[in-house]
């Protein structure tokens, strides 16, 4: 979604909380939710508008589980050179996670 407050707004809006109450609790760090869709939502956002194209990458294997893995934006450089044309980003919210996904990615294109 373009618009991260209408993202929030309608995320919540089955649960039947009032707009105001979303945001009063977001704001005091009251309201549970997944933080992670909100920051993939504004960091998608803000690459948008620095001109750049959204591509994700997803891979899963239902017969070998550490192969799954999961990137949330892949941007391309502007000039097409011969090495690292494209930046891998994964977006993360809160004190605990992991770069497993990266982790694996990077070991996949030799980096």
């Amino acid at each position: 979604m373009a618009d991260t407050g209408l993202l929030i707004s309608h995320s919540f809006d089955e649960n039947g909380i009032v707009s105001e109450d979303i945001y009063r609790k977001l704001m005091l760090d009251k309201l549970e939710f997944n933080e992670g869709m909100l920051m993939e939502n504004v960091v998608a956002q803000m690459l948008v508008a620095a001109g750049h194209n959204l591509y994700f990458f997803s891979s899963y294997s239902k017969d070998d589980a550490s192969q799954n893995m999961e990137i949330d934006f892949l941007i391309s450089k502007a000039i097409t050179t011969s090495r690292h044309n494209v930046t891998a980003i994964e977006v993360k919210s809160g004190k605990n996670y992991t770069t497993t996904s990266l982790d694996k990615m990077g070991k996949n294109m030799g980096t």
